[in-house]
Order: structure tokens, then C-alpha cells, then sequence
């Protein structure tokens, strides 16, 4: 289900929700990829279950009523979902809970790209199809 800025899916009893920063649609009318357009964006995941959240309709009231601030002018998100409180500013470090985590780790490492964290463009490959995105030329090219 897709709703502003927001998506949300289940399997079985694990739900899975998306937060972006401008609203969410679906590239093609396969509603097999969900994209949000601008040149700044940001995405939060959550994860749940039936056991942590109750019903999936419990678990979407949640992470809709979470606390979410963005400043696009300092690029600073702020997000509160039960006990934890997320802080990310840009260029500084990611926190949990006022705790550093530790980034230092590529953007991307998987059998399907593998580029770091100042890459400028990307490319996704699998089974001889092609994600190509460059966002500060706002290109996205599908093979």
C-alpha cells in the first residue's frame, strides 16, 4: 500500500514500512519498483511483525504517527519510532539514541552493485537488466 510518502507490504506476519521525504509512486504499472522524485530525497525503512506490532494496520497507525522532522535547509532528519531516536545531519556522523554509529562501510556491496559512498552515478545489475541513476543530472535508465 502507497500512501503520500509513505509505503507499506507484509509476508506472512513480518511488515516492512518506507518513509520518504516527497511522495511515493510506482515506476511502472507492474508495481514493481517504488520511486520518489527530487533532487532531495531521503528514505527511512522500519521493519515489524505480528508479534512486536499486533495487526499490520496496527503497525502502519505507528510508523505514521512517528515523530519525523526534516530541515532541508541544514539537512538534518530526525526521526522517533518507540524507544529510539535517529539523528543523521549531513557530512557528520549518524546517530542512535545520541550514540555515533559507526558508517565507514561502501554505500553499495552486493552481487548486484558495488560503488562508495561519493560514487556519482550507479548502476544495478541483475539477470542481464540494468538500473542506471545519476542524480545530480536527475537521469534513471532502465535496461
Amino acid at each position: 500500500m502507497v500512501k503520500n510518502n509513505f509505503a507499506f507490504g507484509k509476508k506472512g506476519d513480518t511488515y516492512a514500512a518506507f518513509i520518504g521525504a516527497n511522495e511515493l509512486n510506482y515506476a511502472d504499472s507492474l508495481q514493481t519498483e517504488l520511486i520518489q522524485k527530487g533532487k532531495q530525497v531521503f528514505w527511512i525503512t522500519e521493519a515489524g511483525s505480528k508479534s512486536e506490532d499486533g495487526t499490520f494496520e496496527d503497525f502502519m497507525a505507528r510508523v505514521q504517527k512517528n515523530s519525523l522532522n526534516f530541515d532541508s535547509k541544514n539537512l538534518v532528519l530526525l526521526y522517533q519510532s518507540r524507544e529510539g531516536n535517529y539523528e543523521l545531519k549531513y557530512n557528520e556522523v549518524f546517530k542512535v539514541n545520541d550514540q555515533p554509529v559507526d558508517s565507514n562501510y561502501s554505500r553499495y556491496q552486493s552481487p548486484y552493485i558495488v560503488a562508495n559512498k561519493k560514487a556519482k552515478t550507479f548502476k544495478f545489475e541483475l539477470n542481464g537488466h540494468s538500473l542506471f541513476l545519476d542524480f545530480d543530472h536527475m537521469i534513471r535508465t532502465i535496461n
